[in-house]
């Protein structure tokens, strides 16, 4: 019987799967729901779209008999799912799991950190675009700094070393840039920047995008970086003891190398970030578990050597925009 795992038709092992576990967020980021009206990104009131807590688990089960290893829950914001350290425990339990970790806004990560701790997860990432309260404020629509800190210090408190990501948008200023370097070097955390997707504003163009590159090349001019490390898809300069990191999935794709599989909270399976169709695992409800390991694997087989969201039409990018919210960016 033909064999099918977590290769591609280029060669490609999937080792990753990120996991969104809810499109709602306590967080409006310019970014992510611009304007007045909320964008696709920002349903924060979405009822009926999350799959269960046995499916999920099932699911992951499913992508850890392929070869899987490494799943990463993200939202929306997963702290706002009342069961994510049930999620978290069932899949540390799940055989051939060995990495669970979380990427978080941070807004309840102080009460919720303990628990995580509790349930195995192995790693965060927290999402903070600004360290000064008014600039925060207006980024994400939220007066929430504050608590975003104090979870970081309850994180690094309980042995947590989170590496902390933030969208380089283009009114960042140098000032904040340096200010980002100090609380690296402070904490001895990674701090990376990265660049910003085209998901949920109709015309990318408007958007505050900022090339990566600009900022890459002040920090290693004012700080006689060295050469870079890699960690993943990551470029990390050692600066005073912390590293700054980047990220930059748009002006330098890593598709050649990438080992990621997407699952969303409505239980559909993307190859790629950027895929406009995915797998409704749901519609499997029915395979035996030997039977669904097969599904995904001959769905993987079919994966696209790049994203080609640079040469990408309007019509193109209107036609992929699915929330990151729901497909777990």
């Amino acid at each position: 019987m033909e064999r099918f795992d977590n290769i591609d038709s280029f060669g490609r092992a999937h080792t990753y799967v990120r996991v969104s576990v809810t499109p709602k967020c306590n967080l409006s980021c310019r970014y992510c729901a611009p304007g007045a009206q909320p964008s696709p990104c920002s349903q924060k009131n979405n009822k009926g779209t999350e799959i269960s807590l046995p499916e999920m688990l099932g699911f992951i089960r499913a992508l850890g008999a392929i070869g899987v290893e490494k799943v990463r829950f993200t939202g929306g914001e997963p702290l706002v799912r009342p069961d994510i350290e049930q999620l978290v425990e069932g899949a540390k339990a799940i055989p051939g799991i060995k990495r669970v970790c979380l990427t978080t806004n941070g807004v309840l990560l102080a009460g919720k950190a303990a628990a995580l701790k509790d349930a195995g997860l192995d790693a965060l990432n927290v999402s903070l675009d600004s360290l000064d309260r008014d600039r925060f404020r207006r980024i994400t629509g939220s007066d929430g700094l504050g608590g975003v800190r104090a979870g970081i210090d309850r994180a690094l408190g309980l042995g947590f070393k989170p590496k902390i990501n933030a969208v380089a948008l283009a009114d960042l200023s140098f000032e904040e840039i340096d200010a980002f370097v100090k609380f690296a070097s402070e904490n001895r955390l990674t701090v990376r920047f990265i660049e910003l997707m085209p998901f949920c504003e109709d015309d990318f163009t408007k958007t505050a995008f900022a090339p990566i590159s600009r900022i890459e090349n002040y920090l290693a001019r004012k700080y006689s970086a060295g050469p870079p490390e890699t960690d993943g898809v990551a470029r990390n300069y050692r600066i005073n003891g912390g590293k700054i990191g980047f990220i930059s999935a748009l002006s330098h794709p890593f598709c050649g190398s990438c080992d990621r599989l997407r699952l969303s909270s409505r239980g559909v399976l993307y190859r790629c970030l950027f895929d406009s169709h995915g797998l409704d695992v749901k519609t499997l409800r029915e395979a035996s578990a030997g039977d669904l390991p097969e599904h995904i694997g001959k769905f993987l087989a079919g994966k696209k050597e790049f994203h080609g969201i640079s040469s990408a039409s309007p019509a193109d990018l209107k036609r992929v925009k699915n929330s990151m919210r729901f497909i777990g960016g």
